[in-house]
């Protein structure tokens, strides 16, 4: 799956973006907490999403990932300032405010697969899944969006018991809600 999304064609990739920004519009609201990612590694590319939370007056939140952060591993800051890249080589914000990730309204949520029950699979390294831990067996905020293409849905994928699954996915073919969300 890696190696086919970084396959994608410029032009494909880039048509997908906006294709995935136009379809996340309508989840975005003014005054809201969005948590999103820098693409890397071939995901689906971001920054038109990025452009679409800015325009619409929500606070966009970026993942950074260090041994140094209690729990998890991973934490959400204001995307301010400027971006270092990570021991994985992923680009994220030097430093700034954090949010408790039970205070996000929405995350828009990275992966290699998913399938059609809203389980993804993500590069390996279970930060999501550490980190969205209090939203397990349970609905409400934040809404988690699966973005990636519509070639990265599975038949099966193997899921583990600490997986938390999404509500909802947004491809180029469009939106699948997966649980009911406000």
């Amino acid at each position: 799956m890696r190696r086919a999304r970084r396959s994608v064609s410029p032009a494909d990739a880039a048509d997908a973006a906006k294709r995935v920004a136009l379809e996340a519009t309508p989840l975005i609201q003014p005054g809201s907490d969005v948590a999103s990612y820098v693409d890397f590694d071939g995901e689906l590319q971001t920054a038109i999403l990025h452009d679409t939370i800015a325009r619409s007056g929500a606070r966009l939140w970026l993942p950074c990932v260090d041994d140094k952060i209690v729990g998890n591993n991973m934490e959400f800051r204001r995307a301010d300032g400027p971006l270092r890249r990570n021991r994985f080589g992923i680009p994220e914000p030097q430093e700034g405010t954090s949010i408790d990730p039970g205070d996000l309204d929405l995350v828009f949520v990275p992966l290699t697969a998913f399938n059609a029950k809203g389980f993804r699979l993500g590069m390996g390294g279970g930060y999501y899944d550490r980190c969205f831990a209090f939203r397990r067996g349970r609905s409400g905020s934040p809404i988690l969006v699966g973005v990636g293409y519509g070639f990265q849905q599975q038949e099966s994928i193997q899921t583990q018991l600490h997986d938390v699954p999404l509500d909802l996915m947004i491809s180029e073919q469009g939106l699948v809600r997966f649980r009911s969300v406000p």
